[in-house]
């Protein structure tokens, strides 16, 4: 049989996209489309969909063109209304089905991130994801994907840890709270990075005061409404102070829809 590994990585990478919110697999459908080197072959919103998009060619009941429908990436919610996503990401590997997976979810449980990792997850994305996050991250995979469809010779430790590392990003140093209220350090010593223009900076501090003032936990809505500025911009500092480590994130579950997220100050 014909080896068409070197060929698969000249094309693009047919990505599915599946989300339980229509408007974040758009969005995040936009994002894929405009990463070079990706394209979205479609985009569903329950799990029962997902397998259906991703079984194999020969049980297909309605293939697209060139008969297969299987994608090479999936873009995977944990919270699908019907399924969770990762005991889908179990389903598949049992059906030997060679697709990778990027989680992108608003869970933050290690356990979690443990199990994906069980399952070959290549990324565990926390929502809510912006452009230039996603596709730096699309981009390192390309790399990844490239690098380990090169070719099929003895490897080695050496080539191991290169490919593997083109996968993780370096981790943002540790940041602090100053005395003076705001957030400590400079590029070499700590500062959030995207924090580095002025309107920034201004706008994470804001948010960061605000939640060591509040005496409740707060939602984005909450943020914005306090400050005055958007939902998104809040909930993008919110995360941002979230990811280190100087809020805590907990969720409340209303009569319907999706949970509520909620941020108080942890920090000392």
């Amino acid at each position: 049989m014909p080896d068409h590994s070197a060929r698969r990585t000249d094309r693009r990478i047919s990505t599915l996209i599946a989300d339980a919110d229509p408007v974040v697999a758009t969005r995040h459908a936009e994002y894929v489309s405009r990463t070079p080197g990706f394209t979205v072959t479609g985009i569903v919103n329950t799990g029962a969909e997902l397998l259906r998009r991703t079984e194999p060619p020969d049980h297909a009941e309605h293939p697209g063109p060139g008969g297969h429908l299987t994608p090479e990436l999936i873009l995977l919610d944990v919270n699908l209304p019907d399924a969770c996503g990762l005991e889908l990401c179990r389903t598949l590997r049992a059906r030997d089905c060679a697709v990778d997976f990027i989680v992108i979810t608003a869970e933050r449980d290690l356990r979690l991130v443990r199990r994906a990792a069980s399952y070959g997850v290549v990324h565990y994305l926390l929502k809510p994801l912006h452009s230039q996050d996603l596709q730096q991250h699309l981009r390192r995979y390309a790399a990844f994907r490239r690098q380990t469809s090169a070719g099929s010779g003895p490897v080695s430790q050496r080539d191991i840890d290169s490919a593997l590392a083109l996968l993780r990003p370096q981790a943002p140093p540790p940041v602090s709270w100053s005395a003076d209220g705001l957030l400590a350090g400079g590029p070499e010593n700590g500062t959030i990075p995207r924090a580095g223009k002025v309107p920034a900076r201004r706008t994470l501090d804001r948010v960061a005061a605000h939640l060591r003032t509040s005496t409740v936990p707060v939602s984005a809505n909450d943020v914005a409404q306090a400050l005055g500025i958007s939902r998104v911009t809040a909930r993008h500092y919110l995360e941002e102070l979230t990811d280190r480590h100087l809020v805590s994130q907990s969720q409340r579950y209303g009569t319907a829809g999706r949970p509520k997220n909620l941020y108080r100050w942890s920090s000392p």
